[in-house]
């Protein structure tokens, strides 16, 4: 159970197999261990659930989609396994006088039903109230191509058996889930791939659909994102590091190789990207020559390039790392470092451009790369990954503080836009708010009013000045004439 009233803190998500298998070849649920013989003996993993109360699936007419029929009886069946393993571990801990807190939180599993091997190159998508987790490797030597769902209200595990030509076994490979379709595109298996592999997610069929336009080459990590219901790809590996940018309407299924604006990002693989909106903010990755941590941004109206100057604490250099979109924030976390797998988070206020180092007083997950990350409600979870030749399928859950900017946030922004429109305004402002504003303009490398810089200076703020202008590089310049009003 995830407490929703911390803030800016891990929690361990215990998960549990599922005894059942769900089967789109054969319309039918398979359930090998019956459910009421589950054993909850030494069961530390079960963490202590709210009471469950299992809904009959309802009775649906002839006419409507056995999908559907399917996926009611097997969330019915799940919520009877989570209320029975509940009330077994109740009497559990009934008999029991004290309760040791590792055994809470401890990551040990049943010894019965499906549950995902380790791995770490794999990719989850969230689609409604579950996640679907597709191939990875358990060793670094050949890849999966399983396919699980991870239900999220009760934290079971089903495999799924899906219809069609499923993709061969591989990692580092994307996924992405546009509408009710799950896009798999290329990755690693012997050699690099450029194979698109298309999961319809309400009749559970793969297809290798026939494109046209000018498709990626084969390639390995390698990042894509969505934006509407448009595929943008960029990057990775393959005969060389690439960064080469495409996209794939999904609607027409046509590849386009863009010819970009602006400064792109270098050739780079092990990077990642996330959408707000028509923006694209990419981060990290790297190629031989070294890792990177500036963050670009893709307009994709224009498809230019942008490198926006950021402030705070910015993370060290990295790649393998996850990143995922919440609100006005972007949340990096974990990967490979200069010499070692990394734990650290951070968030980019992309509003701003400030990056912040949360602290965090709890039990963090260990260091890792090659893991996955998903939103839902408003927490990014993680999923496995790689950690001193161990690979991991743990579950973490990070609830982060607050991912849009505040009310005084937006006003500063909006006064930054369009600053000499403000002018007359400015002897009515704190002093505080003046010296944002200032730092906030140089940092964008924006002329700076007179009037601002007047105030600014005979203000007690007058000192920080210096250290404004000494700290960010492309600093903004001071206005030569009073601009006219």
């Amino acid at each position: 159970m995830i407490d929703d009233s911390l803030a800016n803190v891990w929690q361990l998500i215990p998960t549990r197999r599922s005894q059942m298998i769900i089967n789109y070849q054969q319309e039918v649920i398979h359930s090998p261990t019956p459910i009421a013989s589950i054993s909850n003996k030494n069961d530390t993993n079960q963490q202590l659930q709210p009471q469950l109360q299992p809904q009959q699936p309802q009775q649906l007419s002839p006419n409507v989609d056995q999908h559907m029929q399917l996926e009611q009886q097997l969330h019915y069946q799940l919520q009877q396994q989570a209320l029975q393993q509940q009330q077994a571990l109740q009497q559990q801990q009934q008999q029991q006088q004290q309760i040791q807190p590792s055994s809470i939180i401890s990551t040990t599993q049943e010894t019965t039903g499906f549950f995902p091997v380790e791995r770490h190159g794999h990719t989850t998508c969230l689609y409604k109230n579950k996640v679907i987790l597709f191939g990875g490797t358990p060793d670094g030597s050949h890849g999966l191509s399983d396919l699980y769902f991870l239900y999220l209200d009760t934290y079971s595990w089903v495999e799924i058996k899906t219809k069609g030509n499923a993709p061969n076994g591989r990692y580092r490979h994307s996924a992405i889930i546009i509408e009710d379709k799950m896009y798999i595109f290329g990755g690693y298996r012997s050699k690099c791939l450029n194979d698109l592999h298309v999961l319809d997610l309400e009749t559970f069929t793969w297809s290798e659909p026939i494109c046209i336009g000018e498709a990626p080459s084969a390639r390995s990590s390698h990042s894509v994102c969505c934006v509407g219901k448009m595929m943008i790809l960029f990057g990775g590996s393959g005969a060389r590091y690439s960064n080469e940018l495409f996209s794939l309407d999904t609607v027409t299924m046509r590849w386009t190789k863009h010819d970009v604006l602006g400064t792109p990002p270098s050739e780079r693989w092990c990077h990642t990207m996330c959408s707000f909106g028509k923006k694209v903010v990419t981060f990290g990755g790297s190629n031989d020559k070294r890792k990177d941590n500036k963050v670009y941004i893709l307009d994709t109206d224009t498809m230019e390039w942008s490198q926006p100057p950021t402030s705070g604490n910015c993370p060290i250099p990295r790649q393998l790392h996850t990143a995922v979109a919440i609100g006005e924030s972007m949340i990096v976390f974990g990967g490979w470092g200069k010499h070692q797998e990394l734990n650290d988070l951070y968030i980019l206020n992309t509003r701003t451009m400030k990056w912040v180092c949360p602290k965090i007083d709890n039990v963090i997950p260990c260091c890792r790369q090659l893991h996955s990350a998903w939103v839902y409600n408003g927490k990014m979870y993680t999923l496995g990954g790689y950690f001193k030749n161990k690979r991991m399928i743990d579950v973490y859950c990070f609830t982060p503080e607050q991912t849009v900017s505040t009310l005084r946030e937006f006003c500063i922004e909006t006064i930054v836009e369009d600053v000499f429109k403000y002018v007359p305004m400015f002897n009515h402002f704190p002093e505080e708010i003046l010296y944002q504003i200032f730092s906030r303009l140089s940092q964008a490398g924006k002329l700076i009013p007179l009037q601002l810089d007047y105030l600014i200076r005979k203000s007690y703020l007058a000192d920080q000045v210096a250290l404004v202008l000494s700290t960010n590089k492309n600093g903004g310049t001071i206005e030569e004439t009073p601009n006219p009003i």
